[in-house]
């Protein structure tokens, strides 16, 4: 008995000594960014089951730090490509662009973003911005199955793909903690933010694609321990690092792409795929949509080049690169006319 408490003793002080140890030497407890993004009115995102967050409609102004943007949602929770509502109202061939902030347009005005571009200037087109930042793929496919949404009229669903993607399609143990984060920094202003809500993901079960959701409630963990404690931080950062398989997360994604097609060929709307990064898991991606007869388009953007993103406040692509985007997509579309 006398062993076991002093090895307790020898434990407890050693481990204040190696916290005392990270903290000279420059390692601090978790601490979450300083920012995040405030709108005027609050609330330009707003949680929905099934859907992590969807957009709020209405006119807000949004800060990143610095970084301003106007932006306005439509009543079905899309963003704007254009201000002729009365020319929108016409019938005419659908162009639904999917995605995540890239595709919504993450810093930049309405006008500025390439849906929006390609709106101007594809005017017998509807074209509908249907990015919202957080998503991956498993969003579509679960609109997709599901029988109270309507695809009526739409002709080509254009799906944006970025590698980082998988990792949401089944809410890894990384982006779990990245969505801690952002739910975090979301409630330091908005304490009265509920956690009645869940994320959707993707997963493969005895050899088949199974979709599913996880309520925000379950994916939010205090942070008070790893607030507090250097060591545990990095603990915890290394068991989050252990846990993801990024193969296994790719694969899901490609399931999720042939789904996606399959769903998309029953409705008879035409399923591309483009690709923004010039990464070697984007060429794996190709090579997949190839042997599944999926078309795709290279809008690839040099991320690196910082005219290509909002530097230094952000980095997502800037008005130059939407523009870049939306002239790389313009000879698919004239063929659409």
């Amino acid at each position: 008995m006398k062993g076991v408490f002093r090895f307790t003793i020898v434990l407890f002080f050693g481990l204040i000594l190696l916290e005392f140890g990270l903290r000279v030497t420059g390692h601090t407890p978790f601490q979450l960014p300083v920012g995040g993004i405030e709108s005027n009115p609050k609330g330009c995102f707003i949680p929905q089951m099934n859907k992590g967050i969807v957009l709020a409609p209405g006119k807000f102004t949004v800060n990143i730090g610095e970084l301003t943007y106007e932006t306005r949602h439509t009543l079905d929770s899309m963003r704007s490509t254009s201000l002729n509502l009365i020319q929108d109202s016409i019938t005419k061939p659908i162009v639904q662009l999917y995605g995540c902030s890239f595709t919504y347009g993450m810093g930049v005005n309405d006008e500025e973003t390439y849906p929006w571009l390609l709106q101007e200037r594809f005017r017998l087109l509807k074209v509908e911005n249907r990015g919202v930042p957080g998503y991956g793929q498993v969003q579509l496919l679960n609109e997709l199955r599901d029988n109270k949404m309507s695809f009526e009229g739409v002709k080509v669903i254009v799906l944006n793909y970025l590698p980082f993607h998988d990792e949401r399609n089944t809410l890894n143990a990384a982006f779990r903690h990245k969505l801690n984060i952002g739910y975090q920094l979301s409630k330091k202003q908005d304490p009265e933010l509920l956690t009645d809500f869940s994320y959707p993901y993707a997963a493969i079960d005895g050899g088949a694609l199974q979709l599913d959701q996880l309520e925000m409630k379950d994916i939010e963990r205090s942070f008070f321990w790893e607030s507090n404690s250097a060591l545990l931080h990095i603990l915890f950062n290394g068991l989050r690092d252990l846990r993801v398989d990024a193969k296994h997360d790719f694969r899901v994604t490609t399931q999720l792409i042939k789904e996606i097609k399959a769903a998309c060929d029953s409705r008879k709307i035409e399923l591309i795929l483009t690709l923004m990064l010039d990464d070697q898991r984007s060429y794996d991606l190709i090579d997949y949509c190839q042997s599944i007869g999926v078309n795709t388009q290279d809008v690839s953007i040099d991320l690196n080049d910082k005219q290509m993103t909002n530097y230094p406040y952000d980095q997502h692509p800037s008005p130059k690169a939407h523009q870049i985007i939306a002239d790389k997509l313009s000879p698919y579309f004239q063929q659409l006319l």
